[in-house]
């Protein structure tokens, strides 16, 4: 873990004891189980589970609860188990006690839990590439109750020294100056919508702004590789968008997602990024969580949890 701290982020390690409690659960869980190619079905083995973890680890139980209440923005758990088919029975289960999985059908093959692998010769600034992925937010280009609000980070396989980084918006405003605070609270800026929806061309949000909400409680919506002032010759906003990269980057705390280990975050108030992976291989389960499926169901007429947006987006695009 990198030196940089943060009150808002906390670091867990299972015990021995723990451990072993934790295995003895699964196995009671996993005998006769099936897993399930339906992901409603999936989501549901989670949801099942989450009674049995919750009296086996009441203690990262209760940091799952902080997290989902605002107390905490970020968590990172060590000592998980690292076989692939427990690890994803504890990753849903965590996932659910912060709200509802989903994904989108375009996204990583619209799977539940989204296999994250390095590709070499994949476009930069994606989850493939095996190049450093800039400080972002996820999905940003979409309206807030179309994005995840927690994004869940489980350890497979990572290559030595390869860390995920969380900086809290918090943070990073701190140490900006007001008046770019107030520019980047404008609505002159243009976000680029993400190349793993698979468009065919680019595809930008109307103008908006970076930054919402109170003080004690801010948001943004911020891939800082794809953002751009809405009005072409704006350097006013081009310096501010600069400016929060290197805010995020001086305030983002790294963690190495080895196998058992765990990362979750709140995506509405922070940004992540992730070091290059070079030539090595990598695999990091991934799921999205939020609070309610409403605004999802209405847009895309699905149930879920596998939503169609692109539809949805091209409609929204400016």
């Amino acid at each position: 873990m990198s030196d940089t701290t943060s009150e808002r982020i906390t670091v867990e390690s299972l015990n021995p004891t723990e451990r072993a409690r934790l295995a003895n659960t699964l196995t009671g869980y996993l005998s006769g189980l099936e897993w399930p190619a339906n992901p409603a079905e999936q989501a549901a083995v989670g949801r099942d589970f989450v009674p049995a973890f919750e009296a086996t680890l009441p203690h990262l139980a209760q940091v799952l609860q902080d997290v989902k209440s605002g107390k905490l923005l970020a968590a990172y758990f060590t000592g998980l188990p690292q076989e692939p088919s427990e690890a994803r029975i504890v990753l849903l289960a965590m996932s659910s006690m912060l709200g509802a999985t989903f994904n989108y059908s375009s996204q990583n093959s619209g799977e539940l839990v989204m296999r994250l692998v390095p590709i070499t010769g994949s476009a930069g600034n994606t989850n493939a590439t095996r190049g450093e992925f800039k400080i972002h937010t996820d999905d940003a280009a979409l309206p807030r109750d179309a994005r995840t609000e927690y994004i869940n980070l489980y350890g497979i396989v990572n290559p030595p020294g390869t860390l995920t980084s969380y900086a809290a918006a918090s943070d990073a405003l701190s140490e900006l100056d007001p008046s770019v605070i107030d520019v980047l609270r404008e609505a002159r800026f243009s976000l680029r919508f993400p190349t793993s929806f698979g468009f065919g061309a680019e595809m930008w949000s109307a103008p908006c702004p970076i930054l919402v909400g109170a003080e004690d409680d801010i948001e943004l919506r911020f891939p800082s590789y794809a953002t751009r002032p809405s009005r072409e010759g704006d350097e006013v906003a081009l310096a501010a968008i600069e400016r929060l990269a290197k805010a995020l980057d001086r305030h983002a705390v790294g963690f190495p997602l080895d196998p058992g280990c765990f990362l979750t975050f709140n995506n509405y108030r922070g940004a992540h990024k992730r070091g290059a992976i070079g030539e090595s291989e990598r695999l990091i389960f991934r799921t999205y969580s939020t609070r309610t499926l409403d605004f999802l169901r209405d847009v895309t007429g699905s149930h879920g949890p596998i939503f169609p947006i692109d539809s949805f987006a091209k409609k929204i695009s400016a």
